[in-house]
């Protein structure tokens, strides 16, 4: 039996998901993004297209990728570029609604406690990520811990897998 695991950044192109990435809402008056910890945080982000073209290479390439722990990141940024990307391009208001990391701890001793503004109460459907799923990544992405080393990072095993950066993505989403 062989394997191969492929890690990847916070997938951030997810439409269907309007807690976990706001900024693909583009009916909306003004965006609001639920922030926890530090906001200049430098996280890993992963555009789902760029995994798959990823995760294909490994499957062409068995050679390179069988029997390995791989990473793949599209880009690296933090919420606050994240926010100035998105009122630059979505010509929107932009409130970064900052929590501190003890709200996890709230969150994770009684989900009750999840800030009722993130979406998460029955009538709301804005995700299906469990709650103390999204708080316990947003707390590793608001501590830094949300990155891989250089070293780390697999991108260049396939240098034709091309990646799409949060602000490209911005671009073409906004300019429809």
């Amino acid at each position: 039996m062989t394997y191969t695991i492929i890690g990847c950044g916070d997938f951030y192109n997810q439409p269907r998901e309007k807690t976990w990435c706001p900024w693909t809402q583009t009916d909306v008056s003004e965006y609001r993004l639920p922030i926890l910890g530090n906001p200049d945080a430098v996280i890993d982000f992963t555009h789902i297209d760029d995994f798959a073209a990823f995760l294909a290479q490994t499957l062409r390439r068995p050679d390179l990728s069988e029997n390995r722990t791989l990473n793949f990141v599209s880009d690296r940024l933090s919420y606050t570029a994240i926010a100035e990307l998105l009122q630059k391009y979505s010509g929107k208001k932009v409130i970064k609604d900052v929590m501190p990391l003890e709200v996890v701890h709230r969150v994770i001793r009684d989900p009750g406690n999840v800030p009722r503004e993130l979406g998460y109460g029955p009538e709301e459907h804005k995700s299906v990520m469990p709650v103390d799923f999204w708080f316990l990544v947003r707390a590793a992405q608001g501590e830094g811990r949300f990155r891989r080393g250089p070293g780390e990072v697999s991108n260049g095993l396939f240098p034709g897998v091309r990646v799409t950066t949060v602000e490209e993505y911005l671009r073409e989403l906004f300019r429809k």
